[in-house]
């Protein structure tokens, strides 16, 4: 059960990471978050570089720091992202609750929802 969750998230993992920068973009382009170009391409850059998290802690900086911001309300490519986002984490979430009633709980389900993707 564990191997097949794990594959799971490696195959959905890209493009969360994906859909991450996708958000920030379209946060940014929204008003949500106030990112200069020159930031947003440098982020993109270690993006590209290897740093597949940089945009998921920009989303969760965002909201740490503004926890009043709004992610709900339509904004067009910002909401498909957002519900394509949530609904990958929320199929992911499900097999991790699987795990958890059908195996001795060996801390793997955990370490996965300690991840950027799930923290974010």
């Amino acid at each position: 059960m564990e191997a097949g969750v794990l594959r799971g998230f490696e195959v959905f993992k890209p493009e969360l990471e994906g859909l991450s920068m996708r958000i920030v973009s379209k946060m940014s382009q929204s008003g949500h978050i106030r990112l200069g170009q020159g930031e947003f391409n440098g982020m993109a850059e270690k993006f590209h570089a290897g740093d597949k998290t940089v945009f998921l802690r920009a989303i969760k900086k965002c909201l740490r720091n503004d926890a009043s911001v709004n992610l709900s309300v339509d904004h067009g490519e910002l909401d498909l992202a957002l519900k394509r986002f949530n609904a990958i984490c929320s199929q992911l979430e499900a097999s991790l609750e699987d795990i958890d009633d059908e195996t001795i709980n060996d801390g793997f389900a955990e370490a996965v929802r300690s991840t950027e993707i799930f923290e974010c």
